[in-house]
């Protein structure tokens, strides 16, 4: 998500973390440094729950500027976020929600459209069989800075939503439409079909000069191996693949196509 939102431009971001030792580790990765000198995170504790709660505790770090609101729990390409992002500008609106198709609808806000493509309104979890479409909120928002305290004033992040368009703000629609670019994790087994979306966005294999890769051992599509990897003799690596720093995979191995080996694994013998 990170690296999406700096992809459109933005280069101050403010992370609201729960109040828990579990995440020590997701604190400790977002100060190492990695998303570069010019990308500033400020990470602030979470003192309400729910996603209301979270946006809250938020509100001091936004002197009168908008907010490029992303929930973290979504994985989509970078074209995503630039979408609703090129929305907004294109059609000069307060504001824009990122909405995607889903199937089953139950567990999201569904957004209904008015003739100018802007949002009209935000169902909060329709019931089964509900006949109000398929568009959901897809996790991807941006709100004048009135938003904060609207949400303050109402009972869930929903409601804001309707109750900001009815004070007047005009939010358009960015409607995604490549929904296989897009998905919600709910459950860890929901990881590997995100990888599917991350390998999407590979276009070419790059092999870094320390990777040691037997004559025998066969590349096929885009395939990014990093430093110190080993690839034995008679092994099929099927892109798109990504092998980590010092990753040994050993003779005859078969690596299947959207497949993640972080640093330091051995596969095989």
């Amino acid at each position: 998500v990170i690296d999406a939102l700096v992809s459109t431009g933005v280069y101050h971001i403010v992370v609201v973390i729960g109040q828990s030792d579990i995440f020590s580790s997701v604190i400790q990765y977002l100060r190492s440094g990695k998303f570069g000198d010019n990308v500033k995170i400020d990470i602030i504790t979470q003192k309400e729950p729910g996603v209301r709660g979270a946006i809250l505790s938020a509100e001091k770090e936004f002197q009168n500027e908008n907010v490029f609101l992303a929930h973290g729990d979504i994985v989509a390409t970078h074209s995503f976020y630039q979408h609703l992002v090129n929305t907004v500008v294109r059609t000069a609106a307060d504001g824009g929600v990122a909405m995607t198709l889903k199937s089953s609808i139950e567990d999201f806000g569904v957004c209904l459209l008015d003739p100018t493509g802007n949002i009209d309104k935000v169902i909060e979890h329709p019931g089964h069989g509900s006949d109000v479409g398929n568009y959901i909120g897809a996790g991807a928002y941006i709100f004048p800075n009135k938003f904060f305290d609207i949400l303050a004033k109402s009972s869930d992040f929903d409601e804001a939503i309707n109750n900001l368009i009815k004070t007047g703000y005009r939010l358009a629609g960015s409607i995604f439409s490549d929904e296989y670019k897009w998905m919600d994790i709910g459950t860890p087994y929901d990881l590997l079909s995100a990888n599917g979306i991350f390998f999407s966005e590979y276009s070419g294999t790059i092999i870094h000069s320390t990777a040691k890769i037997s004559p025998s051992a066969q590349l096929i599509g885009p395939v990014k191996i990093e430093s110190g990897a080993i690839i034995e003799h008679g092994s099929i690596i099927k892109g798109p693949v990504y092998i980590g720093k010092n990753v040994y995979i050993g003779t005859n191995c078969l690596i299947r196509s959207n497949t993640s080996i972080e640093e330091n694994c051995r596969i095989g013998f």
